[in-house]
Formats: structure tokens, C-alpha cells, sequence
């Protein structure tokens, strides 16, 4: 059996996590979670589980194979609609691909390669499945590289293409432009207001999210004077992402100018992985999956029912329906968790 329930202790007050106004969390109510372990292709391994849309579909990337030492592998693109994955095939001429984003019309974008390719130019492309038939979203001219990181609920998709930001819309691709002071840059995500998350890079490997709204760029900054870089962008302009602090990385939100860190389980370092709606947030501290209601971090290790796992346990994505996604590369598999 690949679905089992779980029951935890998690602060909510109303139909979401983040709706207790006081924040306190000092009313508790049980919520149970049915988990279903999203498997891998026969012989294969799971590398990536990265968006889950409101329908419970989930994409992300398996290898054919365990991966060995300088041997390059496809990989496939996948969809799982329940515990087993559907193959995304790659473009013409690729035998590579991988998935990153899902939308709520269940339209899928991520990048198309070949496994052989390793020298150091770049060819992957930008690619979108509609009812699993990939199509190329082109590239900006000049450019051997493209891909898509995004997709909302409009089927405005954003990317990067030849390190440049770049947003597919109407079939024609459009360069953002990297922010001035910066080398190169990539749109992360976008919302259904149309406003897009950007991450951009100095050649010291110093990084800055940015919020572009209205055709105006806001820098996502730290007060503490560290570079960030942003994973998700909310309807409503939060941000989750990283802070890197020196050789530490912190987990924060960021919203209209008001940057927030995220406190961790135990001490050490963490990053904001994905936001919804209601601005809950997830993603890991050190190794720990953590679901952070109102800036109070809850460990989601019983929710799997293994409550001192000491696997690299990243929450990847949420929903609007509180179902909430797990990569769990060590155990080989992803996992769904659906609140009952």
C-alpha cells in the first residue's frame, strides 16, 4: 500500500493553516494527513518533486536508473496523478526532460536536453505540455539555453533564457532584462496578477530577488545586508526564499518591503521553498520538512510517520487545498500529503 494516514498536532484556526489571527498558536486541533508515496518509473529513482497544483497533480523529474559515477542518464519528465508517475516525453531530438511547474488547467512547464550533453555550452530548451504533447517555447535570439521555471493560472509562463529573464506569452518570448549592477538572471515565478519573481547574479556569485510589478523593479533585500535569492512569489507579493549569510542559508519571507526571517527547528540554517495563498510557508531547516504558520515553524516529520527522520527532507510545494508536497531523495521517493 502506498497511502496511509497520518494524524498530527498543527496550530489552525479556520480552513488554513495561516488563518489563526492572533498567531499564537496556543489552540490546537488535530489534522490528518493521508500520505501517498509518489514512486518512481520501474528500475528508476525520483531526483525532483517540485509543484503540486489545487487537483493534487504533482510534477517533477526521475532518473531510469540509479545514477552512477560520470555517467550521464535521461531523465523524465513526470506527472503523478496518484501514487504512479506518467512519463512527460521530451522534445524531438532530446532524450531528456524535466518538469517544474504545474498550473491549475494542468499545463506543464519545464526544460527538454540531451543526457549527453556536457560540455559547457548549454542547450536545453524551454518546453510546455499540453495534455502531455510537448511543444518548444523558443529562445531569445542568440541563445542556445531556455527554460521555463513557471506557469499561472492565465498560462503566462516565465523562465530564463541565455541568463536572461524572459517571459513566453501569446507565443513570443520577451526579454525582462537583468537588473542593472548584475551579470545575469532568471524569472522564478509568476503570479496570477502577472507579477514575476527575479533572481539575479553578480559574477562574484553574489545573488538579489527581485519583484517585478507594473514594469517596476523592487529589490528583495535584507536588512542585515545579505544577498537573497527568491523560490515562490504569492497572488499577494510574498516571496520565500533564501538569505545567505555567509556560508549559512536562512529562510525567509518578504512582503511590501517587510523582510522576515524564519526561525528554524533547532539552530542552523534553512530555506523558504514555496508560499500559498494564504501566506503559509515551506520548506526545510537543515534537514527537518517545516510548515511555518504565521512565522512559527511546525516540524512535519510525524506527518510522514517517521518523527526522527534524519533524511534531507525538503517541502517543495503546497496547494490551496492544504495538500502539501515532500522530495525525498535518499528514500527514493516524493510524497503527498492530502489533510483528511
Amino acid at each position: 500500500m502506498f497511502v496511509k494516514r497520518i494524524t498530527l498536532l498543527l496550530p489552525i484556526c479556520g480552513a488554513v493553516l495561516s488563518g489563526c489571527g492572533s498567531g499564537t498558536g496556543s489552540e490546537l486541533t488535530t489534522r490528518a494527513y493521508s500520505v501517498t508515496t509518489l514512486k518512481p518509473i520501474p528500475g528508476g529513482v525520483v531526483i525532483g518533486v517540485k509543484s503540486v497544483n489545487d487537483q493534487g497533480k504533482v510534477v517533477g523529474t526521475v532518473l531510469n536508473a540509479p545514477p552512477a559515477f560520470n555517467a550521464p542518464l535521461p531523465s523524465q519528465a513526470v506527472v503523478w496523478n496518484g501514487p504512479d508517475p506518467t512519463i512527460l516525453p521530451p522534445l524531438p531530438g532530446d532524450d531528456s526532460a524535466f518538469a517544474w511547474s504545474i498550473n491549475n488547467s494542468g499545463v506543464i512547464v519545464g526544460g527538454s536536453d540531451k543526457s549527453a550533453n556536457t560540455g559547457p555550452v548549454l542547450t536545453t530548451r524551454a518546453v510546455v505540455w499540453r495534455n502531455g504533447v510537448p511543444s518548444d517555447l523558443g529562445s531569445l535570439p542568440g541563445a542556445t539555453f531556455a527554460f521555463a521555471y513557471a506557469i499561472n493560472s492565465s498560462g503566462v509562463i516565465v523562465g530564463a533564457s541565455g541568463f536572461k529573464p524572459v517571459i513566453w506569452q501569446n507565443g513570443t518570448v520577451t526579454d525582462l532584462g537583468v537588473p542593472a549592477g548584475f551579470t545575469t538572471a532568471e524569472a522564478r515565478d509568476i503570479n496570477d496578477q502577472g507579477w514575476i519573481l527575479i533572481n539575479a547574479h553578480r559574477g562574484d556569485s553574489t545573488s538579489q530577488a527581485f519583484l517585478w510589478k507594473n514594469n517596476q523593479l523592487t529589490a528583495v533585500t535584507s536588512p542585515n545586508g545579505f544577498g537573497t535569492s527568491g523560490n515562490k512569489l504569492s497572488n499577494s507579493g510574498v516571496v520565500a526564499g533564501v538569505e545567505f549569510s555567509g556560508s549559512t542559508f536562512i529562510a525567509f519571507s518578504w512582503q511590501n518591503g517587510n523582510f522576515s526571517r524564519l526561525a528554524g527547528i533547532t539552530p542552523g540554517g534553512g530555506e523558504a521553498l514555496a508560499v500559498d495563498n494564504n501566506s503559509t510557508v515551506v520548506g526545510h531547516a537543515l534537514t527537518v520538512p517545516v510548515l511555518w504558520n504565521k512565522g512559527t515553524p511546525i516540524d512535519l516529520r510525524g506527518a510522514i510517520g517517521d518523527p526522527a527522520a534524519q533524511d534531507d527532507l525538503p517541502v517543495t510545494g503546497l496547494n490551496t487545498m492544504g495538500q502539501i508536497i515532500i522530495e525525498d531523495q535518499q528514500g527514493n521517493r516524493g510524497l503527498l500529503l492530502t489533510p483528511r
